[in-house]
């Protein structure tokens, strides 16, 4: 069997809403890549259908035109080798830390012995050790966004696509998340998407910052960063962090 070098392929991709009164255009011939165990982050503004771009990864909705591969497969619906972390932790309140994170395997079946020492390894990796009977309104919102992403680790998926993540979160519990997830990455070997607002945090976290156009999104450019793999919050006044950083704010001014 050949390897599969690309996590994902997003070819000639174009999607359509129905509206009241004619079609809305999200995507317009679209085109990406993300080498397995590589990390793209994908930036743009409002509206421009980064999350529609995501759902269509996911699985969850089918593009109007062109093809989407995820691991060298179609994707015709929903993936049960993706992970998803949301903007929102959305962890059940009337669950603790470790059966929040057990949650996706009990939809599937009953949870062995192997799945709880997986769960108490992310749990220790992410540093949430001790927290493990505690409920989400006893965490932070920061420790329950590492609940969110060991759930979303816990199937082992492939690929992990990340929709703002971060984005409610306080300036500076927001730059050790980053580098946590920076942590995380690099120890898990995943492929990763990231969807974000914040241009900082794009370059901080990816190999490869993707600008979208205005809807019709499209991808208009494509940023090499060019920093190493492990990243520290250091690297925030790295000249390379400036010059990328720099490169991709030239399309929002």
């Amino acid at each position: 069997m050949t390897a599969v070098s690309q996590s994902v392929t997003v070819t000639d991709v174009s999607m359509d809403y129905e509206i009241s009164g004619g079609q809305l255009r999200a995507l317009e011939s679209t085109n990406l890549t993300v080498p397995v165990g590589g990390f793209v982050s994908i930036v743009g503004p409002s509206g421009c259908g980064k999350s529609t771009l995501l759902k269509l990864i996911m699985g969850v909705i089918q593009p109007s035109r062109g093809e989407i591969v995820v691991h060298g497969r179609p994707v015709l619906g929903p993936r049960s080798d993706v992970g998803i972390v949301f903007q929102t932790a959305r962890l059940l309140p009337w669950r603790t830390v470790l059966q929040n994170i057990l949650l996706p395997i009990e939809l599937k079946r009953r949870p062995t012995a192997a799945d709880r020492q997986y769960a108490e390894e992310l749990i220790s990796m992410v540093g949430l050790t001790g927290f493990e009977k505690r409920y989400p309104s006893e965490l932070s919102g920061g420790m329950q966004q590492r609940a969110s992403i060991c759930r979303a680790l816990i199937t082992s998926p492939e690929l992990l696509l990340l929709d703002e993540p971060f984005g409610a979160l306080d300036a500076l519990t927001r730059e050790v998340m980053n580098a946590e997830l920076n942590k995380i990455w690099r120890q898990t070997g995943k492929s990763a998407i990231l969807i974000t607002h914040s241009i900082e945090e794009a370059v901080f976290l990816s190999e490869r910052v993707l600008v979208m156009s205005p809807r019709p999104g499209t991808i208009v450019d494509e940023i090499v960063v060019q920093l190493g793999a492990e990243r520290n919050l250091k690297d925030l006044s790295n000249t390379e962090f400036k010059r990328a950083a720099d490169r991709v704010r030239e399309h929002f001014r």
